[in-house]
């Protein structure tokens, strides 16, 4: 009963205002989802991120983690402010992986942090060992090619049956391993009842059957559900 109450109180909160214990749902109720669930486990299945953060992990939006202070832990400098992600969906569609982050470093200049340099993805500042870490972007043909994270906001979401459903408005960052950071979900944009309400139509990133230039396509089944 008190996992229950726990829950629905949850699910009434914004996602920034959640408390972090976590949820031990009843046996045989799937609220926790895995972060790689196999695709036809999650194929047909819409997510509330206030229920379904699952157990151990930390779900972030992006607009709660871009700007935030880059710091060097060697000599405790601030190198830059977090601009934007480098985002890999070719190499495995299914893990939606981040290869690291865009640093703003001055007015117009910016660096590659490497995802396998990041130590902490905290709530005021992510942190890495030492400045020379950081790379030049024009230098490193993996990070020059990648798409930009920043970029899938505003993809219109259509289903695979051709129907518009909406634009993307927000991305979930799985960030509970920072070597191993991918996007979790996407949250569609809403409109002033959503504003006011804090609670947004969000799919799993898993769900996504193909990335185009700017549109994502899932299953009619999913769009199905975020229509409703």
């Amino acid at each position: 009963m008190e996992n229950n109450e726990y829950i629905n109180q949850q699910a009434n909160q914004p996602i920034d205002q959640q408390t972090t214990q976590p949820i031990n749902p009843p046996t045989n109720q799937a609220v926790n989802q895995p972060a790689y669930q196999p695709a036809n486990q999650v194929q047909n299945q819409t997510v509330n991120p206030a229920v379904d953060q699952p157990v151990g992990q930390s779900i972030k939006r992006w607009s709660e983690l871009k700007n935030l202070a880059v710091v060097a832990i060697d000599n405790g400098s601030k190198v830059g402010t977090l601009e934007d992600f480098y985002f890999d969906p070719s190499a495995n569609p299914a893990a939606n992986s981040i290869r690291g982050f865009r640093v703003k470093t001055g007015m117009f200049s910016h660096r590659a942090l490497p995802a396998s340099a990041i130590n902490a993805v905290g709530t005021d500042a992510v942190t890495f060992d030492r400045e020379d870490m950081l790379l030049h972007e024009k230098d490193e043909a993996e990070y020059s090619t990648l798409p930009l994270g920043q970029s899938l906001l505003n993809y219109k979401v259509m289903s695979e049956s051709g129907t518009f459903i909406g634009t993307i408005g927000n991305l979930l960052l799985d960030i509970t391993t920072p070597k191993a950071l991918h996007v979790y979900a996407f949250e569609m944009a809403g409109g002033l009842r959503s504003r006011i309400s804090g609670h947004y139509s969000t799919f799993y990133a898993q769900q996504v059957v193909r990335y185009g230039q700017d549109v994502l396509v899932i299953p009619d089944a999913v769009g199905t559900e975020l229509s409703r």
